[in-house]
């Protein structure tokens, strides 16, 4: 009886052992990491492929990410076409495993339409708060589908978090309330504000589109530079991931027509900053570039 007694002990020891290993997942971008650790603390391991600064839009799995690709429980993802490169890795693991894009359950007609790619649509969502909320429920929900056993931490997470990004959406609204209608015109590199855009009363204009990929011809600069000159627009967007060539190509065309176009610093495109830095979370990345916005388009007072 003693000896059965130690079996059984002993098992029940290593199922406890075996159910506390935390989750090995996998997150393209440093703000879908931020989301799993938010929700799963440490029942999840977390690696992020793309770092900040780094352009999602062109990057490749590198050997290392692919190792971790295989062994990984859950993999989440973007999508709407963000991680282009990686589509055939995602195809590849989704045989095996859980592999989601955390776009997924976004309503369609709340989607943007990629003017460049036809039968697609603009993956930069999460400038808008209230999508990211979407992909931040669906998160959990793909947690709490690999570990039941913790879905009442996950959803008590979750529910934390959320109401976290309701704050950071009525917060946006009231930093950018001083920007009068007329002044409501976001110029910048390429076209990651649409979102934002139509969330919180905005127009866009951009050198490139959607995608990184595509090259900005010299009837992109010139149209942009009359845009800014026709409508007396003061400040260009710079952004944190991507090169400022035709911006600069930009300014001096302007400059050549006789009006002063401002460098109104960088705004995070496509992800957070480094990790650490005021903008090195979803939340700080979003508050960094409401205030870089006002800053560069409320009325100065006299």
């Amino acid at each position: 009886m003693l000896a059965q007694f130690v079996v059984v002990t002993n098992l029940l020891a290593l199922c406890q052992i075996a159910h506390a290993a935390p989750l090995k997942v996998v997150a393209t971008t440093p703000q879908i990491a931020e989301t799993v650790e938010k929700i799963a603390g440490s029942y999840a391991e977390v690696r992020t492929l793309v770092a900040p600064g780094i352009d999602p839009h062109t990057y490749k799995a590198t050997p290392s990410d692919v190792t971790a690709l295989k062994q990984a429980d859950l993999i989440l993802y973007s999508g709407l076409h963000l991680e282009a490169q990686m589509e055939k890795v995602f195809e590849s693991q989704r045989k095996k495993k859980s592999v989601v894009a955390v776009s997924q359950d976004i309503a369609k007609e709340k989607l943007l339409p990629d003017p460049e790619l036809k039968g697609h649509f603009d993956p930069h969502f999460w400038h808008d708060v209230t999508l990211w909320k979407q992909a931040v429920a669906t998160t959990k929900g793909v947690l709490i589908k690999a570990d039941k056993a913790n879905a009442r931490q996950y959803t008590m997470n979750a529910d934390a978090y959320l109401k976290t990004l309701d704050r950071l959406h009525t917060d946006i609204e009231k930093g950018l309330e001083l920007i009068p209608p007329s002044a409501r015109v976001l110029v910048t590199i390429h076209d990651a504000f649409s979102y934002f855009a139509k969330q919180y009363g905005f127009k866009v204009e951009n050198i490139q589109g959607v995608n990184t990929e595509s090259a900005a011809s010299v009837a992109d600069v010139k149209r942009v530079t009359d845009f800014l000159v026709t409508n007396k627009i003061p400040a260009l967007f710079l952004e944190n991931a991507t090169p400022t060539r035709n911006a600069d190509a930009v300014i001096e065309g302007a400059k050549a027509k006789g009006w002063k176009v401002a460098l109104a610093g960088a705004l995070y495109a496509d992800g957070p900053g480094e990790k650490g830095s005021p903008a090195g979370t979803y939340e700080g990345m979003m508050r960094a570039n409401v205030k870089t916005i006002a800053s560069a388009l409320t009325p100065k007072q006299n």
